[in-house]
């Protein structure tokens, strides 16, 4: 974390804050360690929110992609949320 607080526009502290409200949701949803700080970063260097505004607009999300009714959504949308045997995907492709 202290790598991407040096290199970019966003705090160990606001980081942190973030992954503390989203972390548990990003990995039921298959993201990763390091795509979760990614995005939190991206989206605090963008919008200039705090860790925890991020952290919990990110755990919302990660939550509602995996109801069956926001798949459903999506796909009428042709973004691809299922892989070639009909399960959940853990990556969104549009």
């Amino acid at each position: 974390m202290a790598a991407v607080d040096a290199k970019f526009a966003v705090s160990s502290a606001q980081l942190a804050e973030g992954l503390k409200r989203s972390a548990s949701s990003a990995a039921d949803a298959g993201v990763s360690f390091d795509e979760l700080i990614g995005t939190i970063t991206v989206v605090q260097e963008r919008t200039s929110r705090g860790g925890a505004v991020i952290g919990n607009a990110l755990k919302t999300i990660f939550t509602r992609l995996q109801r069956s009714d926001t798949l459903d959504q999506l796909e009428m949308f042709n973004v691809a949320v299922r892989d070639v045997q009909d399960r959940k995907s853990t990556r969104l492709n549009s």
